[in-house]
């Protein structure tokens, strides 16, 4: 007689392996079919830009430059620069007041194609620079690494080239504040084990160059303050100092000529 308290056992699932060939046919079936479709949208694409590039919108230009990236075809890198050069952010005017959100203000003032990612930012951001736009691509780098602070993980992938892209542009450039800002993320980043000792090291000498231009730029503002406290002050006494007479001539002239006015 079995023993009512032993466990019971239960017999192992048996899996079927003998669908797997048709598995793999259906999804071969299934990623061919998505593929041959993104082609298709870029012969489209490509043929209305050809007959006339102004017909398609900046979205449109956006859609074909990600399927290009993502599909670099030896017929379709041959418009990549014209539409690139077509999009209206490389005619924008970006300074130093919307550096950090020209990229992010564009891309938001549409619908982004959902073929967009973080691979598509970053060959613009070279890609800009190779147009000699850098202030374009300086914006694009700073759209990438709020995406990074923001914990995107997608944008993990170009946090090192994002990072000293961005901190040797800041290094030629006054004020040096946001120079020291990247580097201390690129700090930050070397200590969790994200950067490599031969990278880290070949920046980390200009940190002694960027602490002297630093005191250099505060000791120029100081001067700047003192010198125009000084000129505000100089003006008030000036003020001060003028005579009525002087302030007034014609009523000087009045008052000279009302004797005569009363004979």
């Amino acid at each position: 007689m079995a023993n009512a308290s032993a466990p019971i056992a239960l017999a192992e699932p048996q899996v079927e392996w003998s669908m797997s060939g048709e598995w793999n046919d259906f999804l071969r079936e299934l990623l061919d079919n998505e593929e041959n479709r993104l082609r298709e949208r870029i012969q489209y694409l490509e043929a209305k830009f050809g007959n006339d590039p102004e017909s398609l919108t900046d979205r449109d230009r956006l859609e074909l430059i990600s399927l290009i990236v993502r599909f670099p075809q030896a017929e379709s890198a041959q418009y990549f620069e014209r539409v690139l050069s077509c999009l209206s952010f490389v005619n924008a005017t970006i300074d130093l007041e919307n550096l950090k959100t020209a990229w992010k203000d564009f891309l938001t003032s549409g619908e982004l194609p959902e073929e967009w990612d973080s691979k598509c930012d970053y060959v613009m951001a070279r890609s800009f620079e190779q147009l000699g736009k850098i202030m374009h691509s300086v914006s694009v780098y700073e759209y990438m690494l709020s995406q990074m602070i923001g914990g995107d993980p997608n944008y993990r992938d170009y946090d090192k080239e994002c990072l000293f892209g961005l901190f040797e542009y800041y290094f030629e450039s006054k004020p040096s504040r946001r120079a020291r800002e990247i580097l201390t993320l690129i700090t930050a980043y070397y200590e969790s084990g994200f950067i490599s000792d031969d990278r880290y090291y070949a920046v980390l000498p200009k940190e002694t160059e960027l602490f002297y231009r630093e005191k250099g730029e505060a000791v120029d503002r100081d001067r700047h303050l003192v010198e125009e406290r000084l000129r505000l002050e100089n003006d008030g006494s000036v003020r001060q100092a003028t005579p009525d007479h002087q302030k007034s001539p014609h009523r000087r002239r009045t008052v000279e000529r009302a004797p005569h006015a009363t004979r």
